[in-house]
């Protein structure tokens, strides 16, 4: 839940949201853990605790270091940008720093320690360290086949791989830019799972599968985790043009693109503060203009950093169409 409240102070950059509700809260969430985490050889491990809907117990089960290991980290950020101290910033660093490895065998992630992932289940709370927190990801590690022979191991056993499960395997691919596999995944969710009517059923009609479908396609086309505005980042082979206009992007921004003929054709963005951002996309030189004014030509190749004042918006157009 406090993860969403931060995507939500991440794309707002409200700072009353992180110091009224988030820090106070989330600090009382990490607090639970610190009761009953220790630390041998210099590592920090978990009692038994249980994956959600997995129904079997372990320690250092990977949904809870994961969620552990996000929240230290976020602690650790609210703190700074509030301009503030707390007692127990060592004990978050520490375990930054000193968090047990997430478990794993030659089949991937496994559920925690000795326990394997071993019968089919819907949900992907074993690989939450890639997503939703993306604390493991393509720009800090070399990932993709563990996280490709999670997914293949994880959907071996069938039976409870349901329209959830889908949404999880194809967000996993599209956060290491695996466009056609992400796609290939939202097709069997519409396909095989959701009604002409948009619902879905489980043990009843629901919704939020549908919706969770509709990140998936957002993903393809915009993704703002570690300090970057990715734009188009993971477009299947078979989208050469495509658009989307003003959707949020972490660090404040609002975000307007065109990509035609599988490249980029420009993007728009609107900051709500004033900030840096870096931009990630497939051009390589470009004409930059701040609120229409003078435009420039820049090298991207692929990274661009610039400064937006509050309220001001950046066009970036691809000089390939000019």
């Amino acid at each position: 839940m406090l993860h969403d409240c931060w995507l939500y102070y991440r794309m707002t950059m409200d700072k009353t949201v992180l110091q009224e509700l988030i820090y106070p809260l989330l600090k009382r969430a990490v607090n639970y853990y610190l009761h009953f985490v220790k630390k041998e050889n210099g590592k920090w491990h978990l009692p038994p605790t249980d994956s959600p809907e997995y129904g079997e117990n372990c320690e250092d089960c990977n949904y809870d270091l994961a969620l552990l290991q996000w929240g230290c980290i976020t602690l650790l950020e609210c703190v700074q940008i509030l301009g503030i101290t707390d007692e127990k910033e060592s004990i978050w660093r520490d375990i930054c720093e000193n968090l047990t490895d997430y478990p794993m065998d030659e089949t991937g992630y496994m559920i925690g320690k000795d326990l394997p992932y071993r019968k089919s289940h819907r949900h992907f709370s074993h690989l939450m360290m890639h997503i939703p927190l993306y604390l493991v990801n393509r720009d800090n590690s070399d990932s993709w086949d563990l996280v490709r022979r999670s997914i293949e191991h994880w959907f071996s056993y069938k039976g409870d791989i349901l329209g959830f499960s889908y949404v999880g395997a194809s967000l996993l691919c599209s956060a290491y830019q695996k466009g056609d596999l992400a796609l290939a995944h939202i097709r069997s969710l519409l396909n095989n799972h959701v009604t002409i009517n948009s619902m879905y059923a489980e043990a009843g009609p629901v919704i939020e599968t549908p919706l969770a479908g509709m990140e998936c396609i957002q993903q393809l086309l915009l993704q703002s985790w570690g300090g970057k505005v990715r734009v188009f980042p993971a477009m299947p082979e078979e989208w050469q043009d495509a658009s989307f206009e003003n959707l949020a992007a972490q660090g404040g921004f609002v975000v307007s693109a065109s990509y035609k003929n599988g490249r980029t054709e420009w993007i728009q963005i609107k900051s709500l503060t004033d900030t840096e951002c870096t931009v990630e996309c497939d051009m390589t030189k470009a004409e930059v203009s701040f609120d229409g004014k003078n435009y420039t030509e820049v090298d991207i190749q692929k990274l661009y950093h610039l400064k937006i004042n509050a309220g001001e918006t950046v066009f970036v157009r691809n000089t390939l169409y000019l």
